[in-house]
């Protein structure tokens, strides 16, 4: 059986934040004027991320949140976690951070992923993005990116952010079709 799609996951097999989180935290923080601790942000970061995965997965869905409140939530806390108590600036961090992870600016190519997807189009493969990310990655960062020009770049509605594992690649009509019953998970663990 010859392959007939790879499907590449954009966060951390494509792209990645540039620099930790703690210090993006950190320096939006230190220009609205709040004094705080990169490594507590990290640290604090982790923490309500892990938290709001537990309580609110699938990016707060099933509550009715969509990604966006639920990342300004993630950075409310973080905040709060490490000291902050301007709530006013605090929301304004929050939203200058959310856009700024917008951006592409804010992500960085994995090491090897240029190479990876350059032998990929070599061979003649055909390529597709699906991510389980909130769809930030998929609409700027990914489409800014020159690595996007070897996939084709085509975004998959269907793929639902913060579906785990091999799900969020079930999803895509294409995959599917193309795919068939089989996939390779099915074979290799």
């Amino acid at each position: 059986m010859s392959l007939r799609l790879i499907t590449w996951d954009i966060k951390d097999t494509l792209l990645r934040v540039r620099v930790p989180v703690g210090q993006q935290y950190f320096a939006e923080a230190k220009r609205q004027g709040l004094c705080m601790d990169p490594g507590s942000l990290e640290t604090s970061f982790r923490n309500a991320y892990r938290t709001h995965s537990r309580l609110f997965p699938n990016y707060g869905l099933a509550q009715g949140m969509d990604s966006r409140q639920w990342w300004l939530d993630v950075v409310l806390q973080t905040f709060r976690l490490s000291g902050a108590e301007d709530d006013e600036t605090v929301r304004s961090v929050a939203q200058q951070l959310y856009q700024d992870f917008s951006t592409a600016r804010n992500w960085a190519v994995v090491p090897g992923a240029r190479e990876a997807l350059d032998s990929c189009k070599g061979l003649g493969l055909k390529m597709a993005v699906i991510s389980n990310f909130d769809r930030r990655l998929e609409e700027q960062p990914m489409k800014d990116e020159p690595a996007a020009d070897h996939m084709g770049y085509k975004r998959y509605p269907a793929a639902s952010p913060g579906a785990g594992g091999a799900a969020v690649f079930c999803r895509s009509q294409e995959a599917r079709s193309l795919y068939g019953p089989r996939f390779l998970g099915d074979i290799v663990p």
